[in-house]
């Protein structure tokens, strides 16, 4: 009795030891397993981001002036997401490649455009992604973009459809020490202006440096016709709201002609290309142009003359006494825009809108500012001592402007008027047509091609 009842003892001893340390055991488990927060246990279980290639076509190439700051801000972003793959579809002109790409519907995941219209081939068939709702969502990288920069790419009522990062604007750049030799100052009027070609003249100075190219007496026909008519008359004109044939638009000419009569381009300008406009300035030949701000690169960049960039300044195109209506419209805008293709779907289309948020961020304006000393559509606290002092210079002016618009011929629905306006205004520069000769064929043009 005496063995039985302690082996039932130790028989009872050992069950109490068991549940005591399987009750313990229990107890540290639970206390183990509330100690994993929430958020580890979501990462446990969380399945790896799929991966996804995008496309990307533009003209960023190594060579490029944005070219180092675009890569480098996708370098950054696919080491944020390591499951994407950039392939970069760079060149100097990928458009040629695009329509290929849009004729066989194998556009990249991401391209550049420049400006929309409602015939645009990209919106007409409906293979842009459309980005309002995204914008809307996401109110600072929305309320980067400078003024008006978004508005080149939204088609009325229908939304936004492509995210702006290269912005321009038009002006004179001026050699300080060839002004201060003949005794002038930056003109603010029409009317200064002459004056001031008239003593640099007066200096043995040629005044300005313009190339006898379509392209760039059409943009001095722009300045002109903003600074007397602002913007509305390009739209009149593309409607046929109104001739060409019409007081605005010969006055327009005259004062182009009257530039030529007071010798502001010297006397063998005819012919002459936009590579030697941009050395007669830059080696002190000519004592300004009137260009985009791509001319700040051109002027203070590594080809430029060693100190020359210390020598220029900037002004903006002058007004018409008069016409104080339209003194703060200038030439200018946006220029090329990321758009997104619309067959994107799932984690492939979530980063895509995260790398154009990149590429247009505030970050990357920066640091194209500081590196290609240009000017872009997304705001940035720029430091000067990088950028350099005319980029601040240029971007200071720039602020004072209300309205911007691009080419004045820009609004014209038909290539073959638009051509021809283009031709018209080279015509008139070399004074070899007048100037209601060259109203008279624009609308010959426009009766022609109806």
């Amino acid at each position: 009795m005496m063995k039985r009842k302690q082996v039932s003892v130790a028989v009872g001893s050992l069950l109490i030891m068991s549940m005591a340390l399987s009750a313990c055991g229990t107890k540290q488990e639970a206390q183990s397993t509330a100690s994993v927060t929430p958020s580890a246990t979501a990462a446990a279980t969380q399945k790896p981001a799929e991966k996804v290639t995008l496309r990307i076509s533009a003209v960023y190439t190594p060579e490029h002036p944005f070219g180092p700051a675009i890569a480098q801000t996708i370098d950054e972003f696919t080491k944020k997401h390591p499951e994407v793959t950039v392939e970069k579809e760079f060149a100097a002109d990928p458009s040629q490649k695009l329509k290929v790409d849009l004729a066989s519907d194998n556009l990249p995941e991401i391209f550049t455009v420049y400006g929309l219209a409602a015939d645009n081939d990209y919106v007409k068939n409906k293979k842009i992604l459309e980005l309002t709702s995204v914008l809307n969502a996401d109110s600072k990288w929305k309320d980067g973009f400078i003024a008006g920069a978004l508005d080149n790419y939204k088609l009325g009522t229908e939304g936004y459809y492509a995210a702006p990062i290269g912005a321009f604007v038009t002006g004179f750049y001026y050699n300080k020490e060839l002004f201060q030799k003949a005794g002038v100052e930056p003109p603010k009027t029409w009317n200064e202006l002459l004056a001031v070609i008239n003593k640099l003249n007066g200096s043995s100075i040629t005044p300005w440096s313009l190339a006898a190219e379509t392209w760039r007496t059409e943009h001095l026909f722009t300045a002109i016709s903003y600074k007397l008519n602002g913007t509305q008359l390009s739209k009149d004109l593309a409607e046929r709201k109104l001739p060409y044939n019409s007081p605005q638009v010969i006055d327009v000419f005259s004062k182009m002609k009257d530039l030529v009569d007071a010798g502001a381009f010297g006397k063998n300008y005819i012919g002459g290309k936009y590579a030697g406009e941009i050395a007669d300035f830059n080696n002190g030949k000519a004592a300004m142009r009137y260009s985009g701000s791509w001319t700040i690169g051109e002027s203070t960049g590594k080809d430029a003359p060693a100190g020359f960039k210390d020598k220029v300044g900037f002004f903006p195109f002058p007004y018409f006494e008069g016409k104080e209506a339209n003194k703060d419209t200038w030439m200018g805008g946006t220029s090329d825009a990321f758009a997104i293709s619309s067959k994107v779907t799932g984690h492939q289309k979530d980063m895509a809108i995260e790398l154009v948020k990149a590429l247009t961020s505030t970050a990357t304006s920066k640091l194209i500012q500081e590196t290609a000393h240009d000017l872009t559509a997304v705001k940035a606290d720029v430091d000067p001592a990088k950028a350099g002092p005319l980029v601040a210079e240029v971007s200071k002016a720039m602020s004072t402007g209300k309205t911007f618009a691009g080419d004045a011929i820009g609004p014209e629905p038909v290539k073959a008027v638009n051509t021809k306006f283009y031709d018209i205004t080279l015509e008139v520069f070399g004074k070899h047509t007048t100037p209601q000769d060259a109203v008279k064929q624009m609308d010959d043009a426009i009766a022609k091609n109806k």
